[in-house]
């Protein structure tokens, strides 16, 4: 039996890669993304959340986790907040 991601014993990093591990092809995320593509990376990712259902919070999360493992340097924060948040708003294709 499929785990329930409501269970309120779960906790967001074992949801959260659930959902990741879920990416489809068109998600996939670069190994590594340096420079302008670190943004381009996260951005894609907090898309395809979305388009999955996911809330921002949701989203942030799964971007933070990202963000550390795989952008070089890592984006700051803000810059997060400021991807989920235009993604969330529909202002972003």
């Amino acid at each position: 039996m499929a785990q329930d991601r409501s269970e309120k014993n779960d906790t967001p990093p074992t949801w959260v890669a659930m959902l990741l591990a879920e990416l489809d092809d068109s998600a996939k995320l670069p190994d590594v993304a340096r420079g302008v593509w670190r943004w381009s990376a996260m951005s894609a990712l907090a898309r395809w959340m979305r388009q999955m259902g996911a809330d921002a919070a949701t989203i942030l999360t799964a971007a933070a986790i990202e963000n550390r493992k795989r952008c070089i340097p890592p984006l700051t924060d803000a810059d997060l907040w400021l991807i989920v948040g235009d993604v969330v708003a529909g202002r972003v294709a």
